[in-house]
């Protein structure tokens, strides 16, 4: 057990990242060992309905020398503590510090066995008891967060934006996940809130006088909605024609356009960026603007997505630096918070090399400025903390994306014969 005011620290440290990379590589040979050599089209997309399940089957390999149970029973120990003054400052910060320490040292499949332990060792949601000794602030909304799938976390900013009739801010998220990603999504909402997810952005959009967002809510999370395996160039050749034949999107039209950019998939839309830029000598989201305007909440829906397809760690790197604005940080601190978050165990090594190399802060890396930013509160050494564990993840979606690029290339092959 850790006294009180000590730091946690892990007992061991964590596998190597060839360890890891071993781990994920047995976990996906076993799958492909599994079916036939012939993979058909079909076999492929279900194969990348299962990546969500691949990453997070690997990132558990990272904890596998810790113990779920005994995790549980430390932290118990820490937010239950009977010489703790919860009207003391010392004492909550040595709380959130030592709760930062650990939760973000450990994978989200990992943090889910330890709720689960929580709740069968004492009959107690992990979440409600440290929510009832913090009460607030943004480090408790970071440890509820880390307490949740994606998936859920995903859902309650969706719940967030539809209670506060907010259809902006929900591009931010459904433009940012691949079809796997939205589906459970979808399940995860109608898990917490026991309603349909569509259903209520339809809504929302209904309220907002959105006709052409129903329809692309309703494109994006459709049943019948596949990722494809290629890009289809016939299909480039077709849109490029469909964009440059259009004088003025109205009506169907605009419908039509607007979901094209935001319900093809990424590889498609880096293709047709390339070919759009030779044809109209500009960007696709400049000429999102000019036709759609500038301040278009369609447009938005389209830019997000475009923007998220062609460069994702620059997208959210450009996002960050503009929401954490000296004028606008404190403000936009939870928004950032949400997105350390999200891409914890992605990709957010990958945005704090491309905000090191844009040199946004002279060169320093997102810990260094959000500890600057946040005056080295303990909501800002939470984020640093995230920012220093997210290497950890780097070899095993590396693996994952190597497969992925196996089986496309596998699938291409056989589709050539």
């Amino acid at each position: 057990s850790v006294l009180a005011g000590e730091m946690y620290t892990s007992p061991s440290p964590s596998p190597s990242p060839a360890a890891a990379f071993t781990y994920v590589d047995r976990v996906l040979v076993d799958e492909e060992d599994d079916k036939d050599n012939d993979e058909s089209e079909s076999e492929y997309e279900e194969d990348e309905n299962d990546e969500i399940g691949n990453l997070r089957s690997g990132t558990m390999c990272l904890d596998e020398q810790f113990d779920p149970d005994a995790e549980a029973v430390h932290i118990y120990s820490w937010v239950h503590r009977q010489n703790m003054n919860v009207k003391d400052k010392k004492d909550l910060r040595q709380l959130k510090m030592t709760l930062a320490s650990c939760l973000a040292s450990r994978s989200e499949g990992f943090r889910q066995e330890i709720i689960n332990s929580y709740f069968m060792k004492y009959g107690k949601d992990l979440a409600k008891d440290v929510e009832k000794v913090l009460v607030k602030g943004n480090c408790l909304h970071l440890i509820k967060s880390l307490l949740l799938t994606r998936a859920e976390h995903d859902a309650v900013l969706i719940h967030e934006c539809v209670q506060n009739w907010d259809i902006r801010s929900v591009a931010d998220i459904i433009c940012c996940r691949d079809l796997s990603q939205l589906r459970e999504l979808a399940q995860a909402y109608n898990d917490l809130q026991k309603s349909d997810i569509v259903q209520h952005l339809k809504a929302l959009a209904r309220k907002e006088k959105k006709r052409t967002l129903e329809k692309v809510i309703g494109a994006m999370f459709a049943d019948d909605r596949k990722e494809a395996t290629n890009v289809d160039h016939e299909q480039v050749n077709r849109d490029l024609l469909f964009l440059s034949s259009t004088k003025n999107f109205k009506k169907d039209s605009k419908e039509r356009l607007v979901v094209m950019l935001a319900t093809r998939d990424h590889a498609y839309l880096r293709v047709f960026h390339d070919q759009f830029k030779i044809k109209f000598k500009d960007s696709l989201t400049t000429f999102i603007d000019k036709k759609l305007g500038p301040n278009s909440t369609a447009g938005h829906f389209c830019k997000t997505h475009v923007l998220y397809a062609l460069d994702t760690p620059l997208y959210y790197a450009d996002l960050i630096r503009q929401l954490g604005t000296n004028l606008h940080f404190r403000a936009n601190q939870k928004k950032i918070g949400d997105i350390f978050m999200q891409r914890f165990e992605i990709d957010l090594y990958d945005i704090n090399a491309t905000w090191i190399a844009r040199r946004y802060d002279d060169g320093k890396d997102l810990g260094q400025w959000v500890m600057a930013k946040t005056r080295a509160t303990t909501a800002g050494h939470f984020m640093s903390k995230m920012v220093e564990n997210s290497e950890r993840y780097r070899p095993l979606n590396d693996m994952i994306q190597n497969k992925r690029t196996s089986k496309f290339e596998k699938v291409m092959i056989s589709g050539k014969k």
